[in-house]
């Protein structure tokens, strides 16, 4: 059998605060000896995390490995005659299940980095990836961050919505019955609310707000005789709960959606390096900022809820009783 593995760098959280340090450490544990089973390839993938002991680079949380067997030549019997034809005329079968395989592990990389990030948001960031098969580099793949570490701690001060730690394992198990969502479709609400959800990580703009309320309406807009706003409010308010001023965040939510999508937000060119002036910052940490954080912190609550309950739906049930 052949071996293909990962090297990922994993960042460090940044925030020296005592309760972060003891989350990362716990993930560090969880990490140690972790072994994750793909429902698509029948693989076994082992997990040995390494923390970063030294302060010489401030950035490096610690570096992981990642590593499976494989035989290309299974994949080589599963082609057709006429994709061995192909195959053979453009750089050999072996290279090519070589390759292909290597793509694949790639792919299931990045199942477990949305499966991490599900169980410990934010904690979980990458500088590089580099993957190598029997000990010969393949590719590198760049950074991959988010800004769920700042939802995770906002609504940690404020206490809404309730983002939890959860276990890695029950979260990949959750995850790794999705299949259409491994093969990076999706054909229910709940997939669709998760493809949305890894548009969170390098948003090349500032798309990632109108992905994550995509995500939102896509498990709670299920009634269409009923406004898209009235549901959201009712069901997270019956699923995650709502602060006293709910009706109001809600409202400020879709209210600066709607001003973005319809040219009444001012917002920063693509190309500005001005990112001082009171008009940018007011952008980035009030208008667009703070309701980006609302509803990214609405996703992954719910999508945690999902996780808890093992479910992939949500029902809706009104009832009438006389007592």
């Amino acid at each position: 059998m052949d071996i293909i593995s990962a090297n990922i760098s994993i960042l460090n959280p940044l925030i020296k605060r005592e309760e972060v340090e003891k989350i990362f450490e716990q993930l560090t544990n969880e990490l140690n000896g972790l072994v994750l089973t793909s429902n698509l390839e029948k693989e076994s993938y082992s997990f040995c995390f390494t923390l970063n002991k030294t302060k010489a680079d401030w950035k490096l949380g610690g570096n992981c490995i990642v590593k499976t067997e494989v035989d290309p030549l299974e994949y080589i019997d599963s082609l057709s005659d006429d994709e061995i034809e192909l195959f053979k005329t453009s750089g050999g079968l072996l290279s090519v299940a070589e390759y292909v395989l290597c793509e694949n592990f790639s792919q299931r990389i990045f199942d477990f980095f949305i499966a991490f990030n599900l169980a410990y948001p934010g904690f979980f960031e990458l500088s590089d990836i580099e993957i190598f098969y029997n000990d010969k580099k393949s590719k590198t793949i760049g950074t991959c961050i988010c800004n769920l570490m700042d939802v995770y701690l906002e609504s940690a001060n404020k206490g809404w919505p309730e983002i939890k730690i959860l276990p890695i394992t029950r979260t990949w198990d959750w995850l790794n019955s999705k299949t259409n969502f491994l093969y990076g479709t999706s054909s229910n609400s709940i997939e669709r609310a998760l493809n949305a959800f890894t548009y969170l990580f390098n948003s090349p703009g500032y798309e990632d707000l109108f992905y994550c309320l995509l995500g939102i309406e896509a498990i709670y807009n299920s009634d269409q005789n009923n406004g898209v706003m009235e549901q959201i409010r009712e069901k997270i308010t019956l699923l995650i709960g709502l602060p006293e001023d709910g009706k109001k965040i809600i409202r400020n939510m879709y209210s600066v959606r709607s001003d973005f999508i319809h040219g009444r937000l001012n917002f920063p060119s693509k190309f500005t390096s001005l990112d001082g002036t009171k008009e940018f910052e007011k952008f980035v940490l009030d208008d667009y900022g703070n309701t980006l954080n609302t509803a990214t912190g609405i996703l992954v609550a719910t999508l945690q809820k999902f996780i808890e309950n093992n479910s992939n739906e949500l029902e809706t049930i009104t009832q009438l009783r006389f007592k």
